[in-house]
């Protein structure tokens, strides 16, 4: 039985070519939302589970050698 943590709701993705200013708003205003304003993040969290936090490509390490795995196996029938 494969069981992991919590799987959140999805990634947040922008522009590589966004100010970099602007990337670290974002991030700072969606991790510190719960704390800062817990009535926003309530509504938020009710539609998209899982809340939000800072990645890294190592985080995903998994999903891409899933990916790189079926991918090599070719069709199934």
């Amino acid at each position: 039985v494969w069981t992991s943590g919590l799987l959140r709701y999805g990634p947040h993705a922008v522009r590589s070519d966004l100010d970099p200013e602007a990337k670290r708003r974002l991030a700072v205003f969606l991790t510190n939302l719960k704390s800062t304003t817990p009535d926003i993040y309530d509504l938020l969290e009710s539609r998209h589970s899982g809340g939000f936090a800072r990645v890294a490509p190592k985080d995903y390490e998994m999903a891409a050698a899933i990916v790189r795995f079926v991918s090599e196996r070719g069709p199934q029938q």
